[in-house]
């Protein structure tokens, strides 16, 4: 009897003193809620009268060699006796699979451009060992933040490629979450970038959700140019308006705004999700939609194309249909019409050698130590870091200022 109860006591004690899925679920969220607001502060310093301006030509020059601009959409819908062929890959939804650029992942994975997308995301990544972050303004800093997520994500879909569907990595978070860079020493996630560093150092910018490209039909477009500090919010503008205007991003059916599942991931700028998205989308709307929109009573979201915006095999086929309207690209694609395509593919259809070697030597000036910056101030730079090894460590960031009135005086 005494040994019962002693084992009793004991069970029960054990019982009483577990947590609760209540209490762990808590710990969990409070644990998170830590991990954001740590990242957000250890880059939320930033100078408003920075002169820094960081320089992304080798992004521009590979952009403009992989990426197809197929305009804004006219919200043309897939026939269906019209077939995509080898050339297009084809999304499941026939209103969304005539949209969105295409990145001509099959060309990177096989030549040299592989080895220097790394390169360039690697040179960005350690781009806070030259100079702080904090040292630029926020519009530098946003440019950098949306570059270094797009080069990441590109890098890690022309490994995983050839693929067809995102809907696993997107849907599961994996590629999302997994920690793939490390920036000052952070290790960090796609979703860290984007969700706990870049929303709430720029609150007040929604349009900041259309900057993060994720390869799908669905998500917002990667376009054949670079983020710039100078332009940034610009840029934003107009692949807001892309976005919005397309059957991919918002429609109305029936006096219901359908739109995209990617605003799932853009809460944080829409808590009162009904009233504040149908606000934001009335901004940007154009013709028939902004017309539809004033009956509209409720807002659903339920758009969806997992597929990846790629560009199959030989790019040759797209002829002039590529500057203006993005159904006649695809046509050209698909039906083998149009000549060579100019500035992207090869005598053979490939990403040409002397293209590869243009983006090469951008790249060795580009990812050297100091390269995104002008000369200037990467001699500033350079005698800054010179005085931080000297000091072992103990120069701080405020003699930058220091050092720029030395060479002055020189």
């Amino acid at each position: 009897m005494f040994r019962f109860t002693t084992v009793l006591t004991t069970v029960l004690i054990f019982v009483c003193s577990a947590p609760s899925l209540a209490q762990q679920n808590q710990e969990q969220t409070l644990a998170q809620q830590n991990q954001e607001q740590t990242l957000a502060q250890a880059f939320g310093g930033f100078k408003w009268n920075s002169q820094f301006e960081v320089a992304y030509d080798d992004i521009d020059q590979l952009l403009a060699m992989t990426v197809v601009n197929t305009g804004m959409s006219d919200r043309s819908r897939l026939k269906s006796e019209q077939t995509i062929g080898t050339r297009m890959t084809s999304g499941r939804n026939k209103a969304t699979a005539l949209e969105a650029n295409r990145f001509y992942f099959e060309g990177v994975k096989k030549s040299d451009l592989k080895l220097a997308l790394t390169k360039i995301r690697e040179s960005l990544e350690n781009l806070p060992q030259e100079m702080p972050l904090s040292e630029l303004n926020k519009k530098e800093q946003l440019a950098y933040w949306l570059n270094l997520y797009n080069m990441t994500l590109l890098e890690q879909l022309v490994k995983r490629y050839p693929l067809h569907s995102l809907d696993d990595e997107i849907e599961d978070e994996g590629l999302l979450d997994a920690k793939l860079i490390t920036v000052a020493g952070h290790p960090l996630s796609l979703n860290d970038i984007q969700q706990r560093i870049v929303y709430p150092n720029f609150s007040e910018k929604p349009n900041v959700i259309y900057g993060f490209y994720q390869g799908y039909i669905g998500s917002p477009s990667l376009h054949p140019a670079a983020f710039k500090g100078a332009t940034v919010y610009k840029q934003l503008e107009k692949r807001a308006e892309e976005f919005i205007n397309s059957n991919r991003g918002a429609q109305v059916d029936d006096e219901i705004l359908e739109v995209s599942q990617y605003y799932r991931q853009a809460t944080f700028y829409f808590p009162q999700l009904q009233d504040d998205l149908k606000r934001h989308i009335a901004i940007y709307a154009k013709g028939q939609f902004e017309y539809d929109l004033r009956n509209v009573e409720k807002v659903e979201i339920e758009i969806e194309d997992y597929t990846l915006a790629d560009l199959t095999g030989s790019a040759r086929q797209i002829g002039s249909g590529v500057a203006n309207n993005q159904a006649g690209m695809l046509d050209a694609v698909v039906n083998g019409s149009g000549g060579q395509a100019t500035g992207m593919a090869g005598a053979d259809g490939g990403l040409g050698a002397q293209n590869v070697g243009v983006v090469s030597q951008t790249m060795q000036t580009r990812t050297a130590n100091f390269g995104r910056f002008t000369p200037e101030q990467a001699e500033i730079l350079r005698k800054l870091k010179e005085k931080q090894e000297l000091a072992a460590g103990s120069v701080e960031i405020k003699d930058i200022d220091k050092v720029k009135k030395e060479k002055s005086k020189n």
